[in-house]
């Protein structure tokens, strides 16, 4: 048998077999990659949009308005103040208590109580100090905001 009497598929047919597998096998990779997509870029970010501090029968007490403007529900897990979590300091309470869940675009807010001159070891809130609010969320992100105390 010659090699030129051998026949083989047309280009035509080749290249048809090849586009109707490579279609839908692309087709399928696309949705798979972008459901993965899709999953991983999902993220929350809590933004602080206002915040004051008043003084009042010897109490502090500090106002946090925030919103999470990402794209994934957060939840506030923790409140600290100077970078110690709130219920080390003496008197002081956050209102709501934490856990605090954050859906996706909702405004809330919050209120830390605290009286004056309270204390931490040797660290002591008085006015005329700045402190720091964090809000810590699960998953593990950090929210300060530098309040003075009146």
């Amino acid at each position: 048998m010659r090699a030129s009497d051998q026949k083989g598929m047309s280009p035509v047919v080749t290249t048809i077999i090849i586009v109707a597998v490579g279609i839908p096998v692309a087709i399928a990779l696309a949705i798979c990659i972008g459901g993965l997509v899709a999953t991983f870029t999902r993220f929350e970010k809590l933004e602080i949009t206002n915040v004051w501090a008043s003084l009042g029968s010897g109490t502090f007490t500090i106002n946090m308005s925030f919103t999470n403007t990402g794209s994934s529900d957060a939840t506030v897990t923790a409140v600290m103040i100077n970078g110690i979590p709130y219920d080390r300091w003496s008197g002081a309470k956050v209102i709501p208590a934490p856990s605090i869940s954050a859906p996706v675009g909702k405004a809330l807010s919050l209120r830390v109580e605290f009286p004056n001159k309270s204390t931490n070891g040797n660290s002591v809130l008085t006015s005329g100090v700045t402190v720091t609010i964090t809000l810590h969320t699960s998953n593990g992100e950090d929210y300060p905001k530098y309040v003075p105390l009146p």
